[in-house]
């Protein structure tokens, strides 16, 4: 995406731990990325810690999988000029393969933008589907699948695991798959040979 990544080690739901884990990287970070913690358990503390911070929005999103998503903007001082500056952050879904969506749909356009690229989003064809689903009712579906084809001959999709299946979407499912076939919020149902929009992930 144009940056480096400082990865940290896992931290506890402990709101002191989580909140001195974050405050360390703000130091030397121009953008935070967290996964997990958004949910309503007691033990999902990432809303409390973050929102102090700055200003932090954390939103049911019309999408599946991935619906808790949270971003806003983390103000941190610098002591060297006793100024402050503000650092972009996006939480994310605890669950690895909706995090990953949720990376490809809204954090790789911001790290791009930020890197000074203009091409953002991931190329997107139409496909026409190989498989019968019924699609969860308002809200935008992110499928897995594996796409091919030609421009020539048209393309066709072909979910990666059962699109009706939570337990079907995991990280290696995911690491098959070369496009994310995107079910409109309007669509209960994809039919045999329904074109959809399906972004391209490989590079």
């Amino acid at each position: 995406m144009g940056g480096v990544p400082i990865n940290v080690q896992p931290v506890t739901d402990a709101n002191a731990a989580l909140r001195e884990a974050l405050e360390d990287q703000l130091v030397r970070a121009d953008f935070l990325i967290t996964t997990g913690g958004l949910s309503e358990g007691e033990n999902d503390t990432v809303r409390d810690v973050l929102s102090p911070l700055g200003q932090v929005r954390f939103d049911h999103v019309a999408m599946h999988p991935g619906m808790n998503q949270g971003f806003g903007t983390l103000t941190v001082r610098t002591f060297l000029d006793d100024d402050e500056r503000s650092i972009p952050m996006y939480a994310l879904p605890g669950h690895p393969a909706a995090a990953q969506i949720g990376f490809e749909v809204f954090v790789r356009p911001a790290l791009r933008a930020m890197a000074g690229y203009s091409d953002l989003y991931r190329p997107s064809i139409p496909a026409r589907s190989t498989t019968r689903w019924v699609s969860p009712a308002g809200v935008r579906q992110f499928v897995p699948a594996t796409v091919t084809g030609s421009p020539e001959e048209g393309y066709q999709l072909f979910p990666v695991g059962d699109p009706t299946r939570a337990a079907s979407l995991t990280m290696g499912a995911l690491s098959q798959a070369n496009a994310l076939a995107v079910v409109p919020e309007s669509a209960t149902e994809v039919a045999i040979g329904q074109p959809l929009h399906c972004l391209i992930l490989d590079d």
